[in-house]
């Protein structure tokens, strides 16, 4: 922790909370604290002391949620969900209601998302914070593009937006009348829907090498599939999943909860799952896993949003894909 090299004591102070050495934890008081010292090791200090707990770490990071630089606040609200996930969600929803860096909201939202029970608690606090419209719109994009999954927080997340989402019931007869109305769409309009924040298509599609890989490349989408088929797998994604994008969320006793894609393995005492954003492979002991649940697509439902003119273009462009 006092060495020179900046990594090392970086990787120690995460030790340190991992491995909850008290004995250290006035150490990692002071340098989280300490407003002169590197970032990288104040946010380390941060998240040791969520796992070291007790009432002066609460304190310290409440202080640094509320006050502190946008990055250690993302941290702090992180770290306190360890500790008391009730006042994390809190100060969340008020780190959430100011405009922060890009990325950061995707820290927030990642943070609850991976705890269990945290996107419901992070939703009821957004319900009672100050956000106005454009700025859920900003956090509605930023939501879509992490690719997670979480109900409570979708919702949520639609409300501050404006977004009303409707469920649409799977219907035959919906399916052949809007590929026939995709044939007078306007494509050029429809690339414009597609490449839009408020669809946010491409924060997890790639077309012509530029865009996101958490869902299937859809260069040649056309070439693949029917256009009967890309309909379904636009407005009503679950039912058709395709193979190996099938989502599984991963609940642990530490009450950690891990989404991803389930992979084959020959240790049957391990699941293998693939993150679906930076396809790490995590090997999950079976004996630490309280549950496991089938999401299906993690696709959300936003295309059920546009009226169908603007359907019918975003269609159009995607039959041309080829």
């Amino acid at each position: 922790l006092e060495g020179s090299h900046p990594e090392a004591r970086v990787a120690a102070m995460e030790l340190v909370g991992h491995w909850r050495v008290g004995e250290l934890k006035a150490q990692c008081l002071r340098v989280a604290a300490q407003n002169g010292a590197d970032a990288g090791l104040r946010s380390a200090a941060i998240g040791a002391l969520g796992f070291l707990g007790g009432g002066d770490a609460v304190q310290t990071l409440e202080s640094i949620a509320g006050t502190g630089p946008d990055i250690l606040r993302v941290s702090a609200v992180a770290a306190l969900l360890n500790t008391n996930s009730p006042k994390a969600a809190s100060l969340g929803a008020g780190v959430l209601s100011g405009k922060l860096n890009p990325g950061l909201e995707t820290q927030v939202f990642s943070a609850f998302v991976e705890r269990e029970g945290g996107g419901r608690l992070l939703a009821d606090a957004l319900k009672d914070a100050k956000i106005s419209r454009a700025q859920g719109e900003r956090l509605h994009t930023a939501w879509i593009a992490t690719g997670l999954v979480d109900p409570d927080l979708s919702r949520r997340i639609d409300t501050l937006a404006g977004v009303s989402v409707q469920g649409l019931q799977f219907d035959g007869k919906r399916v052949t009348g809007l590929v026939a109305a995709a044939g007078k769409g306007n494509s050029r309009r429809g690339r414009g829907l597609f490449e839009s924040g408020r669809l946010g298509c491409m924060a997890c599609h790639k077309v012509g090498g530029s865009g996101g890989s958490i869902g299937p490349d859809l260069t040649a989408l056309a070439s693949a599939l029917p256009p009967d088929r890309i309909v379904i797998e636009v407005l009503w994604p679950r039912q058709q999943v395709k193979e190996g994008f099938s989502l599984s969320r991963v609940t642990l006793k530490d009450h950690r909860v891990l989404q991803g894609y389930v992979q084959d393995g020959r240790d049957s005492k391990v699941l293998l799952l693939r993150d679906f954003s930076t396809s790490k492979i995590e090997r999950i002991p079976r004996g630490d896993i309280v549950r496991t649940e089938a999401v299906g697509s993690l696709m959300p439902d936003t295309a059920h949003t546009l009226p169908d003119d603007d359907l019918a273009d975003l269609l159009a462009y995607l039959f041309g894909l080829r």
